[in-house]
């Protein structure tokens, strides 16, 4: 067992000095990368639908499934790193399904939808929203700080 109470040392013996938290971003420029991050989100849940059937000569290629489970992991961990709140790690997630929804059920005058319930491309929509949507909340539910000692 290793008493924790000693300071560490380098191997040359002296003491390590513990590195100063970096500051906090100005609030204009956390706020603008929070806007940023999820224009991102946006985009990429726009592409995803737009990929669903996506065809490697006549099989189906996944990929759009791949995409989101990076994106829904990735930008909360993003805008974590930018805007530490508990209210800003969830922007992404929200930005992603309200667009993946709004694009993938709302149908044209001629009856088009960009999700297709029907042949191949079926199982890959219902793959992007339901991986998509637990990627989401995982990325969200990972990232989210811990809520202050005030606030208890």
């Amino acid at each position: 067992m290793s008493d924790d109470s000693r300071p560490t040392a380098s191997p040359a013996g002296a003491p390590i000095k513990k590195q100063p938290p970096e500051p906090p971003l100005p609030p204009a420029l956390a706020g603008l990368g929070v806007v940023l991050i999820a224009l991102v989100s946006i985009v990429l849940a726009a592409l995803e639908v737009l990929l669903v059937p996506s065809y490697i000569g006549s099989v189906i290629f996944p990929i759009t499934v791949v995409v989101a489970i990076a994106g829904n992991l990735g930008l909360p961990w993003l805008i974590r790193e930018i805007q530490p709140t508990r209210w800003s790690v969830c922007v992404p997630a929200v930005c992603w399904v309200l667009v993946v929804l709004g694009l993938g059920f709302t149908s044209r005058p001629e009856g088009d939808v960009l999700l297709p319930g029907y042949g191949d491309g079926e199982w890959v929509a219902y793959a992007l929203l339901l991986i998509g949507a637990l990627a989401a909340a995982i990325g969200v539910i990972r990232m989210m700080p811990p809520v202050s000692s005030s606030r208890r």
